[in-house]
């Protein structure tokens, strides 16, 4: 494994992906557990990856609208999978960090049919 020197951190080589995903007023919510489920599976076949046990999943009831929704949680192959939304305020939060490297566009384009949404930010770290 080769490190880099970057100023007084030692910067490791490239170890994966870190996608994050955030949409605004979706069409489509995940409206139970089954559907979050269902939700999850899917984006997991869109990557092309596993799920490692169990998909843990929460209806949050929040302080108030703005912070309530299913939030999700699972382990895959060499992965991890955050979903949360918010029905309030239509958004719904993405995270993804795999060592597999992730091919977002291709993932964008299936949660975009999904959510009846093109409204989204996204970043794609390397680390």
């Amino acid at each position: 494994m080769k490190v880099k020197s970057c100023n007084t951190v030692n910067v490791v080589e490239r170890f994966g992906n870190s996608l994050h995903i955030d949409y605004y007023f979706t069409k489509v919510q995940p409206l139970n557990k089954d559907d979050m489920k269902e939700l999850i599976e899917n984006i997991v076949k869109e990557i092309g990856m596993n799920i490692h046990k169990d998909v843990h999943i929460e209806y949050y009831k929040g302080r108030d609208e703005h912070t309530e929704g299913y939030s999700c949680m699972c382990f895959l192959d060499t992965s991890s999978l955050t979903v949360h939304t918010n029905p309030y305020s239509s958004r719904v939060y993405l995270d993804l960090f795999s060592c597999k490297s992730i091919d977002a566009r291709k993932l964008i384009k299936y949660l975009n049919g999904y959510f009846k949404s093109d409204m989204f930010s996204f970043y794609l770290i390397d680390r």
